[in-house]
């Protein structure tokens, strides 16, 4: 069936287990309910098709095109989606573990519910892709674009960072705008991620490795060559990130750059900002028990905790 002509047909419920369908067309198909396990649907094209609880398991999507589609509940357990077009496609709670999405365009597609456990994201762009409640347990997401990402009460709780780990679960990610309102993101890398103008607001992080992390406001479009995403022109103005109650417990903050953060009410116990930059953020009422600050940068207008002397913890007030 390889090239096959299916446009708009009624394949529900049928079984095509392991089928080559290799370039198909299946624009506007109704395959609802169907058995796709281990199938070759490499470059088919998949349109606006309805997959809703279709079984994919183990197959092969590599560069489909699935635009719009609707995947509801379908099962991509292990399936390979390689450069696969999923821009505007519906996969609210489908179960994706183990799937293989890197350099996917997943640019506003829906996973709310969704099962993601161990999946592959690396430079898939999720720019506006809506992650409610999802389940993101040690999926990678190296150098992933989830720009305006609506990560709500997402679990990603990432692998145990032990010293050489090299399982880096977002390290390098850009969330600039991403909603990451209550999101549990549990020993986590999070190394050298974008979150400018991000809501972090009551999130769990507690373990996470945000070394060298960037949280400040950008007045426009910024050069920055050292890092690996090209800048769009024209972009607007965005504030700094928000963490106001934040649980950041034993985070490595080490260098995350933090101007004009908003971290009221946060939970940074034993967390490390060892050369972190805190110019103009607020931490009043935040908890700081047991961090570390040494070298950490802060200025006149930085706002403590009540009673805290941030140069007896080591950190070095910036020269007027």
């Amino acid at each position: 069936m390889t090239r096959a002509d299916l446009r708009d047909s009624d394949l529900t419920g049928a079984n095509l287990t392991g089928c080559d369908l290799t370039e198909a067309h299946l624009e506007r198909a109704d395959l609802g309910e169907t058995v796709l396990v281990g199938a070759n649907l490499r470059r088919a094209e998949l349109e606006a098709a309805s997959l809703h609880h279709a079984d994919l398991t183990g197959a092969c999507l590599a560069g489909a095109n699935l635009l719009a589609a609707s995947l509801t509940g379908a099962c991509l357990r292990n399936a390979f989606l390689q450069e696969a077009v999923l821009a505007a496609a519906n996969l609210d709670t489908a179960r994706l573990s183990g799937a293989e999405l890197s350099d996917a365009d997943l640019e506003d597609a829906t996973l709310e519910d969704a099962i993601l456990s161990s999946a592959n994201f690396t430079r898939a762009n999720l720019t506006r892709t809506k992650l409610n409640n999802a389940n993101i347990d040690h999926a990678i997401f190296v150098e992933a674009v989830l720009v305006e990402a609506d990560l709500t009460l997402a679990s990603v709780a990432g692998l145990a960072l032990t010293e050489g780990e090299t399982d880096y679960d977002f390290e390098w990610s850009d969330f600039t705008g991403a909603n990451l309102r209550g999101a549990r993101m549990l020993k986590t890398c999070l190394r050298g991620s974008r979150f400018h103008g991000a809501i972090l607001a009551e999130a769990n992080m507690t373990g996470s490795d945000l070394t060298g992390a960037r949280f400040e406001a950008i007045p426009g479009q910024q050069a920055e060559p050292d890092f690996p995403f090209p800048e769009v022109e024209g972009t607007e103005a965005v504030p700094a990130a928000s963490l106001r109650g934040a649980v950041l417990i034993g985070a490595r903050l080490i260098g995350a750059v933090l101007e004009g953060a908003d971290l009221q009410s946060a939970i940074l116990r034993d967390a490390d900002l060892t050369d972190a930059n805190l110019g103009d953020a607020d931490l009043l009422g935040a908890d700081l028990s047991g961090a570390v600050l040494t070298r950490c940068r802060f200025n006149a207008q930085t706002i403590w905790p009540s009673g805290f002397d941030p140069a007896r913890s080591g950190a070095i007030p910036d020269q007027p």
